[in-house]
C-alpha cells in the first residue's frame, strides 16, 4: 500500500464573520495520486487548499508526509507543499522570471549553484526554458500559469495544490496544461470547475458542498451520477455525458 501524503481528519474552519467554510472534512491521498476537488461556488475548495498549505489555521487534524500542518510547522510545511493560486499574477511578483522561480529555493537556503539548477529544471519541466530573463507580466496567460507552477516545482514539494488551474486559458493552453500535469508523478489536489479536465487528469474525486465532503470515489462514478451532481449544483461533464 502506498504511503499517504495527505491525511485530514475532522478539519473545520470558520471565517471571522462566523461563516463555516469547512465542517469536519476527512480526506486522505496516497503518494502519486491526482485527486479532483469539485463542488459549487462557496463549497470550501479554496479554503481547504489554504488550510493544507498553512495559510489558514483550522481546527481538527491535517498532515502532509506525517508532518502536522500548524503555525509552528509553517516553514517546513511550505517546503513539502506547493500551492498554485488561481490567478498567476498573485504568484509572480519579481522583475525576472528567474527571480520568481528562484525565490523558493533561496528561502530553502540552497547555495547559488543549486538554485540555478533548480530554476533550470523547473522551467524545463513547464516548457519555459530560455525565458529566465523575461518579465513575468509580458508572458501569455498560459505561460504565466506554467511559470507559477515552476515556482513551486523548484522547491521539490511532495504535494501540489492547484486552485482552478485552467481558468482563463485558451483551448491550446488548456491542453498544454493538461498534458503537463498528466506527465507529473507528484501527488496533486486539484480544485476546479473544469470537470472535463478533472475527468482527464484524476482517477478520484472528492465532492465538497457547504464545507463537507459529500462523495469521494472513482471520478467516473461520481461525476456521471446525474442525481448526485444535480443535488449539489453541478452537471455531468460533457465527456462523460457523451458516453451514456
Amino acid at each position: 500500500m502506498c504511503e499517504p501524503v495527505i491525511e485530514i481528519e475532522s478539519l473545520s474552519y470558520r471565517y471571522p464573520d462566523g461563516t463555516d467554510a469547512l465542517r469536519g472534512v476527512d480526506l486522505q491521498a496516497e503518494s502519486g495520486a491526482k485527486v479532483g476537488l469539485v463542488g459549487p461556488n462557496g463549497a470550501g475548495k479554496s479554503t481547504l487548499l489554504l488550510c493544507l498549505d498553512g495559510f489558514l489555521a483550522a481546527d481538527g487534524r491535517a498532515s502532509v508526509r506525517g508532518l502536522s500542518v500548524s503555525k509552528a510547522n509553517a516553514k517546513a510545511i511550505r517546503s513539502h507543499v506547493g500551492l498554485v493560486f488561481q490567478n498567476p499574477d498573485d504568484q509572480l511578483f519579481m522583475p525576472r522570471l528567474f527571480d520568481d522561480v528562484a525565490f523558493g529555493p533561496i528561502n530553502q537556503q540552497l547555495d547559488p549553484p543549486q538554485v540555478r539548477e533548480r530554476v533550470a529544471e523547473a522551467l524545463a519541466d513547464v516548457g519555459l526554458t530560455g525565458m529566465d530573463d523575461r518579465a513575468p507580466h509580458h508572458l501569455s496567460m498560459g505561460q504565466k500559469r506554467n511559470a507559477a507552477i515552476a515556482t513551486v516545482l523548484a522547491m521539490k514539494p511532495d504535494l501540489l495544490l492547484l486552485d482552478e488551474p485552467s481558468a482563463n486559458l485558451d483551448p491550446r493552453s488548456r491542453r498544454h496544461l493538461i498534458d503537463l500535469l498528466t506527465g507529473m508523478s507528484i501527488t496533486m489536489l486539484i480544485a476546479s470547475h473544469d470537470l472535463d479536465m478533472i475527468v482527464q487528469l484524476c482517477d478520484r474525486v472528492a465532492l465538497l458542498d457547504a464545507g463537507r465532503i459529500v462523495a469521494d470515489g472513482a471520478t467516473a462514478d461520481i461525476l456521471s451520477d446525474e442525481s448526485l451532481m444535480d443535488r449539489h449544483g453541478l452537471e455531468v461533464p460533457a465527456v462523460l455525458a457523451s458516453r451514456t
